[in-house]
């Protein structure tokens, strides 16, 4: 019987290293610095990108069969929905795939990912000691398959019940030539490279399996719930720099931090916090190359930042597992119970 997938599509963020001095400001990562060492994790690591653009081009029916029969649901999902040329009841599905893998634009890209990542041995411990604290956090939830693709800039993670897909495209750095072709704005292309893929990865899964209710479109629910999404990214990857894990430049991240009371003073003289109005509340968490009624100096998603800072004062004040945190329903209980208090 087909089982009928969750997922979650994304664009990536990415990264800027911050300085050490800037790391040490940080609050947080050393309380979550567990010892994860005695866990075991069988991650299964798999290129679905190799396997389909090194398809018998004289034979594309039973490359498809084949496709079909190792990867299953993802190539359904990836036919489907990620390249939108429809599932196996397709009956043109085997001309349609083979036309995606010989265009040059594609087969192109699908070059500069092989050169770029001709192996992933680096990315794959850096999952695998990511999952190792997912584990320990969560140790019931199931550990996904990890498959890379190549999907023509249409998404960079996709995450299933089952699997976690990776789009290398999406992480060829900040120079590659296909993302000035493409006009993306630089405040992106910026964060599109191989040191955010984990980061982004553990976002994702995190994002999925802890959705935002309809009921809670206020300004500081979402604000709220964004921050406990990148308190769970840096618990995944408690020893990285926080630019990694909101995907903020160094200079930004010290534009928050010398910023952190006049932001907040804002939302509350603006009377903004418990604004259920969408194109109020996506100025201060959406994205874009700095944060609307702030300083240009400012980057986008403050209100994701400060909401991260609430967060981690409430795991600081309260005895509350990782879990709980993500479990917790009353968003705005968290705020009352932080004790945060903003830098001046």
């Amino acid at each position: 019987m087909y089982k009928q997938l969750k997922y979650t599509f994304v664009y990536s963020l990415g990264v800027i290293l911050l300085p050490l001095i800037l790391v040490l400001v940080g609050c947080g990562n050393n309380a979550l610095d567990v010892d994860v060492s005695e866990i075991d994790v069988e991650l299964r690591f798999r290129r679905f990108e190799k396997a389909l653009f090194q398809s018998d081009l004289n034979n594309m029916e039973l490359e498809v069969s084949r496709l079909n029969s190792d990867y299953g649901l993802f190539f359904d999902l990836f036919t489907r929905r990620i390249v939108s040329i429809g599932g196996a009841d397709n009956p043109n599905l085997a001309v349609s795939l083979k036309g995606f893998i010989t265009d040059p634009q594609i087969s192109e890209v699908y070059e500069a990912t092989q050169l770029l990542y001709p192996e992933l041995i680096q990315l794959e411990n850096s999952i695998a000691d990511a999952f190792k604290y997912y584990r320990y956090y969560f140790p019931n939830k199931y550990i996904p398959e990890v498959v890379t693709f190549v999907s023509g800039f249409n998404y960079a993670i996709v995450t299933t019940d089952s699997t976690l897909g990776i789009g290398l495209e999406s992480y060829l750095g900040k120079d590659s030539k296909y993302y000035r072709m493409l006009g993306y704005p630089r405040y992106k292309v910026r964060n599109m490279n191989s040191s955010a893929i984990v980061p982004d990865c553990m976002r994702m899964i995190a994002s999925s399996d802890y959705e935002l209710k309809d009921s809670q479109k206020d300004l500081l629910s979402q604000m709220i719930h964004e921050g406990r999404i990148l308190y769970f990214t840096e618990a995944m990857q408690p020893n990285i720099e926080d630019s990694l894990v909101i995907g903020f430049t160094a200079a930004q991240i010290q534009w928050c931090w010398e910023n952190e009371r006049n932001m907040w003073t804002f939302y509350l003289d603006k009377d903004i916090l418990y604004s259920t109005e969408h194109t109020e509340n996506i100025k201060y968490i959406g994205e874009g190359p700095f944060t609307s009624g702030f300083s240009n100096e400012s980057p986008a998603r403050t209100g994701q930042w400060v909401g991260w800072q609430v967060v981690r004062s409430y795991m600081s004040s309260n005895e509350v597992s990782v879990k709980e945190l993500m479990e917790e329903e009353n968003l705005q209980s968290i705020l009352t119970k932080s004790n945060y208090k903003p830098r001046k």
